[in-house]
């Protein structure tokens, strides 16, 4: 529970990625910016849902404080020990390949089903994202120098961060 539940999904998609993606294009990324449209449906509510978490599950006496057989003392250093121990990995190729367990999704996906289903909604997603970054930037000097892309940038990883983030600099078409 601790890990998958607190570090992972609590902590690591809520309480981070999605806190830091929603922060970074809405400040960073101007209304009519062509990746803060892209994002926007993604990250739709997530300030609401995320701040009903906080008051619902990150409290003492919340669910998950209840839930777990946890004192309020041990779930807050759960928490603060999730808040370190998350990293973002850039990808999902690379977040596989840091835990060692890229061989067993691609060779072995019985043992591994959600690894398999891992690589599969990267292909998806990333032939998405590829296909509508095209749209609006034609090279890597369109992507540097769209200060506001940047900014956003700079700021996402600043969330995370930079000492300890995985995310790649901003080094061009690809890497967005």
């Amino acid at each position: 529970m601790a890990g998958v539940t607190l570090k992972d999904h609590l902590v690591g998609l809520h309480f981070m990625a999605s806190n830091f993606l929603t922060l970074a294009s809405a400040e960073k990324l101007g209304h009519s910016h062509p990746l803060r449209r892209m994002l926007r449906p993604h990250t739709y509510g997530a300030v609401s849902i995320n701040l009903g978490a906080v008051k619902t599950l990150a409290v003492e006496n919340g669910l998950v404080h209840r839930a777990a057989a946890f004192t309020w003392d041990a779930l807050q250093e759960g928490f603060r020990m999730s808040f370190a121990m998350n990293r973002f990995h850039g990808t999902c190729i690379s977040m596989l390949k840091g835990t060692g367990m890229l061989r067993f999704a691609i060779e072995q996906p019985e043992l591994y089903p959600f690894g398999r289903d891992m690589l599969d909604f990267h292909t998806v997603v990333t032939s998405f994202v590829s296909d509508y970054v095209d749209i609006y930037y034609n090279d890597t000097a369109a992507v540097i120098q769209d200060r506001e892309l940047v900014q956003f940038w700079d700021t996402l990883s600043d969330g995370v961060g930079k000492a300890s983030s995985k995310i790649p600099p901003l080094s061009g078409k690809p890497v967005l």
